[in-house]
């Protein structure tokens, strides 16, 4: 059994293995990544079937009974293999962020626009307020300001009445007392 993309044996290989979920179809982990990472490929297809899948969270790993070596070399891959594990990991957590991140800025321009028309009304209203109370206030002031001008002091009305009340008296040559 061997992969068809890079032709060499899944089962005397060192390379972790994968099966895509979707159609079942076994290849290594790392040649899965190279194919889907390539810039013109815009959706993870299998080679064979070209049915599509989701990498890497579409991928299952499948072990192959592996051929006795010595303990060093057994080590070395175990821990390529468990770092291979953790770039997958790494990899599916990043793309949750980057997507996660994609929504949060949609949600910055939705409320910075939010933001924008909100200072604008506010700006409007103050505008608004302003204009009002100088308009209302204004009258106020000139109606205090008329009255002070129109209303005479008590003592003129007084005066004036004593007065036009002689005149009276002397036209009908009446005496007051």
């Amino acid at each position: 059994m061997s992969c068809v993309i890079c032709f060499s044996s899944l089962l005397n290989s060192t390379d972790p293995a994968s099966a895509i979920s979707a159609c079942g179809h076994v290849f290594h982990t790392d040649c899965l990544r190279k194919t889907a990472s390539q810039p013109t490929i815009t959706r993870a297809v299998c080679p064979i079937c070209r049915k599509e899948y989701n990498f890497p969270t579409s991928l299952m790993r499948i072990f192959f009974p592996a051929p006795p070596i010595d303990d060093e070399e057994r080590q070395l891959r175990m821990e390529n293999e468990r770092m291979q594990e953790r770039i997958v990991d790494l990899e599916v957590r990043m793309k949750r962020l980057e997507k996660d991140n994609e929504e949060a800025e949609k949600r910055i321009k939705k409320l910075n626009v939010e933001k924008f028309y909100l200072e604008n009304e506010h700006a409007e209203v103050v505008k608004e307020r302003n204009e009002l109370k100088e308009r209302y206030e204004k009258p106020a002031e000139e109606k205090v300001e008329e009255k002070e001008e129109k209303e005479p002091p008590k003592e003129y009305f007084k005066r004036s009445f004593s007065v036009r009340l002689r005149r009276v008296f002397k036209s009908k040559k009446v005496n007051p007392s």
